[in-house]
């Protein structure tokens, strides 16, 4: 029996199952048992669970034809085994977007003849999750962990989930919690499957984006993918590096940010988001660069008057601070967290990004000192303007400094992760500046995308 597969190159598969040719749609094959159709099958879901499946170039007519010889063959096949029969079915009909619909039927009977088998209802879940029935397909994700816990339906559960967070019925918070929890479990259950450690960290991004953005749960996002990273898993997946730099990103690291987008653009050289991002980060960088090299232009007139206006503010008794508040130049800053430190400036000038990225402004003290400041959260439309006062408590100081294609990028952030952290002129900013970032997935693609060596 060859059950080998042709390499043509090294992108193209042209899969050769040694099966029986049916050209008549009444003839039935004495060859064929159920045993047979199993092991061919269980065949292509190896080369599903390796990626290799999706760059088959006769994956469609292999379905085909073995749904011909299923169904030629069915009375005699459900005889032999009639539970392993529709089990079987669906998992051809599962082993391609086109067809997965089809599964459902034959899963459905399946599982209602064995109501035990977790397999069964992780792949009937996966049915209803590409047919757009979330509800049903969180179910049958529910019903399989009831019998075992088992990484896949605990993973695929994991994520529709967190993609049933944004329902209004449902408790946002909760439901991404529990993402969490039961990526998690999934990881401990194999510590070695780099799938599991991608939605993972894709379950941690999703509570930044949610829930609380605390710049911690993106760091959990980065330490997942990295985990991913070092398995086999990470070798054929430019979403996973496209997501480690996302949420790179977001933590300011932008070296690695941009490692890892040409790490994805060099497994798919051509995918839009990860070449929209690269394009956009090095247009962000350079904007900075710029404007802080160059103090946004202003004349040495117009800066000598703000620190001169910043020291007698300063100096003056209704400039207000807290008990235990230390007012430091930026010059003493340490990197990292300054608790209990407040530092005060006034906007010598500032950048309005693309909406992916942090409003930035260039910030110098009563001293002459400068520093960049991003601000997270600012709701689209407003912003500082260049004289404005801005008083920041315990500033969280971050250094960028790395060189990029010929290009060095050398300077220092404050990062604010919510407008209401700031006072300005004198005033604490109302509600309406704050809008929390939002994170866009492919709502339905990422569970599908788990047999192609993708995850978000």
């Amino acid at each position: 029996m060859d059950l080998s597969v042709l390499k043509l190159d090294d992108e193209k598969l042209v899969i050769n199952l040694d099966i029986p040719n049916v050209d008549d749609e009444n003839k039935t094959c004495d060859i064929i048992n159920i045993n047979l159709l199993s092991e061919k099958i269980d065949y292509l879901l190896k080369l599903r669970e390796q990626y290799k499946l999706n760059s088959a170039t006769n994956l469609d007519s292999t379905i085909e034809k073995l749904e011909k010889i299923f169904l030629q063959n069915e009375d005699s096949l459900m005889k032999e085994n009639k539970l392993l029969y529709w089990y079987k079915l669906g998992q051809l009909y599962s082993l391609s977007s086109k067809t997965k619909s089809k599964s459902i039927e034959p899963l459905s009977k399946a599982v209602k003849l064995d109501p035990t088998l977790v397999d069964v209802w992780n792949e009937l879940g996966e049915g209803y999750w590409h047919n757009n029935e979330a509800e049903l397909a969180q179910k049958c994700f529910e019903n399989a962990l009831v019998h075992e816990r088992k990484k896949l339906p605990l993973r695929n559960l994991s994520i529709v989930l967190r993609k049933r967070a944004i329902e209004p019925k449902n408790d946002k918070k909760a439901y991404l919690e529990k993402g969490i929890e039961l990526a998690k479990e999934a990881v401990n259950l194999d510590i070695k499957d780099g799938l599991s450690w991608g939605i993972l960290g894709n379950a941690y991004l999703s509570v930044y984006f949610g829930v609380k953005q605390d710049i911690k749960y993106a760091k959990m996002a980065l330490s997942a993918y990295k985990q991913a990273e070092k398995l086999p898993f990470a070798m054929l997946n430019a979403e996973l590096h496209y997501n480690k730099a996302f949420a790179s990103k977001y933590s300011e690291m932008y070296e690695d940010t941009l490692l890892s987008l040409d790490r994805s653009l060099e497994i798919e050289g051509t995918w839009e988001p990860a070449v929209r991002l690269r394009t956009e980060l090095l247009k962000y960088l350079d904007s900075v660069m710029t404007l802080y090299s160059n103090k946004g232009k202003l004349k040495p007139k117009r800066i000598a008057a703000m620190t001169k206006e910043l020291a007698t503010i300063q100096e003056d008794p209704s400039f207000r601070m807290y008990a235990g508040e230390i007012l430091v130049p930026f010059n003493k800053l340490k990197d990292g967290a300054n608790n209990r430190v407040v530092v005060f400036g006034k906007v010598i000038w500032n950048l309005c990004p693309e909406e992916s990225f942090p409003f930035t402004f260039g910030y110098i003290d009563s001293f002459g000192n400068t520093i960049v400041v991003t601000v997270y959260n600012m709701t689209p439309g407003r912003g500082f303007i260049i004289g404005d006062s801005i008083k920041i408590p315990d500033p969280l100081v971050v250094v960028t400094n790395f060189d990029y294609k010929n290009k060095k990028y050398c300077f220092k952030t404050i990062r604010v992760d919510s407008p209401a952290e700031l006072i300005v002129n004198k005033r604490r900013l109302p509600p309406a500046w704050y809008t929390a970032y939002t994170l866009l997935t492919k709502d339905k693609d990422e569970l599908d995308k788990v047999h192609k060596g993708s995850n978000f």
